[in-house]
């Protein structure tokens, strides 16, 4: 049981309220009771706090804390960290080897590691200060494991990677002779499978965090500050750019190199070397480029004299989801202004959105009287039905069946 004012005072924050209320418990906003501290800076949650029976709130905004007990802090999860951390109730396993573990008498462990029941650790292991093993791991010969490091219940590291020669028919095994080697502060998942190196270590540097069930194959080098979510399969000699983000049930191909900062969508498959700080999706993986995030492409056709037709449908496909196509309605209608600018009006109903731009510019005077040709207009809309670009283009290419298109309109 802790009071508020001891909470604040290790999150580094500033009551609102009573300080002096105890806290025995932290719970979700729509369990809590009294006694429970909680958090509530999410809007999800913000709205919630009237009918909440938490005694506490944690927050970074004073003006939802109002009328409320609570600490004001910076960094919302940073806090919510430690105040869980504060009342953990996961002590066991604390500084000690389990009776029923096996360990190599040639393993080196440092004095404060944590070693479950049922674990193995092999022949000349190294396992450094502070960090913690749980129940039924097996860690190989010759693996090295960093400071600070947590390896959840039914992980296997250095074992035999997947790799065969097939010659005439016979499959033959390839010897791997190297190992694994983890740096500082790596968490890794329950049942999740780290294969051994053929001629070069498998590597996963500092701070890199992975879910459960991730298989990383042998010869793979993670670079320091990945996340890997769980599901996800990493093929031989696979190099990971440092602090990349992979989604649930990702697979990448063996001998892919991801760029650092590199994002992949759940599920996709990357069967290539990509570049880096770039977002990837789909299988097999492509770039997902900013005018692809949720945006809408238009073509609207011209033609120099008039306005080929006040009614125009055409067929949009939508990059939300790429395999339905929509025909929505677009109207377009066009009126001069007394200083002589043509002033463009887009209006496009979608099923229940209606949208409407308006293009006014000198230029598309010029574009609709002086160019004896079809023009293409582009216009971009965001799903924020903000716009994005608003342009004239000639062209070109297929003119004869636009101009064949448009006058049986």
């Amino acid at each position: 049981m802790l009071t508020l004012e001891q909470i604040a005072l290790k999150v580094k924050g500033k009551v609102v309220g009573d300080s002096s209320i105890q806290i025995v418990s932290v719970d979700d906003i729509n369990e809590a009771a009294e006694g429970s501290i909680t958090f509530s800076f999410l809007p999800q949650y913000q709205k919630k706090m009237s009918s909440s029976k938490a005694s506490a709130f944690v927050s970074d905004s004073e003006k939802d804390l109002a009328g409320y007990n609570g600490i004001l802090v910076e960094q919302p999860y940073l806090a919510m960290i430690t105040i869980l951390t504060l009342f953990s109730k996961n002590k066991d396993l604390e500084h000690a080897i389990h009776p029923n573990a096996v360990i190599s008498e040639s393993a080196k462990i440092d004095s404060d590691v944590t070693i479950g029941p049922f674990s193995v650790v092999g022949d000349n292991v190294r396992i450094k200060s502070g960090t913690i093993i749980g129940s039924q791991v097996v860690i190989y010969n010759d693996v090295q494991i960093g400071q600070d490091c947590l390896i959840h219940s039914g992980a296997i590291i250095g074992a035999d990677g997947f790799g065969f020669a097939t010659i005439d028919n016979k499959h033959h095994k390839i010897p791997h002779i190297k190992s694994v080697i983890i740096g500082d502060m790596v968490e890794i998942g329950a049942n999740c499978t780290i294969d051994k190196g053929s001629v070069k270590n498998t590597v996963i540097k500092n701070s890199c965090k992975m879910d459960d069930q991730v298989h990383i194959a042998h010869n793979v080098t993670i670079e320091e500050g990945c996340l890997i979510s769980g599901g996800t399969f990493l093929g031989g000699s696979v190099t990971i750019g440092a602090y990349s983000m992979l989604g649930g049930k990702v697979d990448i191909g063996p001998h892919v190199i991801l760029g650092e900062k590199s994002i992949v969508a759940a599920r996709s498959v990357v069967l290539k070397s990509v570049k880096g700080n770039q977002m990837y999706a789909g299988n097999p993986a492509r770039e997902i480029k900013e005018k692809q995030k949720r945006t809408l492409f238009y073509w609207i056709v011209f033609k120099s004299d008039r306005l080929i037709t006040p009614m125009v449908k055409l067929p949009i496909s939508i990059l939300i989801n790429p395999y339905r196509d929509i025909t929505p309605a677009v109207v377009l209608t066009v009126s001069v202004g007394i200083d002589g600018s043509i002033r463009l009006v887009v209006s496009i109903k979608i099923r229940p959105w209606f949208l409407a731009i308006d293009v006014a510019t000198n230029v598309l005077e010029h574009w609709l009287h002086n160019i004896g040709t079809a023009i293409l207009i582009p216009v971009i809309f965001r799903q924020d039905l903000s716009v994005r670009a608003g342009f004239l283009c000639p062209f070109d290419r297929n003119i004869t069946k636009l101009k064949e298109a448009c006058a049986n309109l």
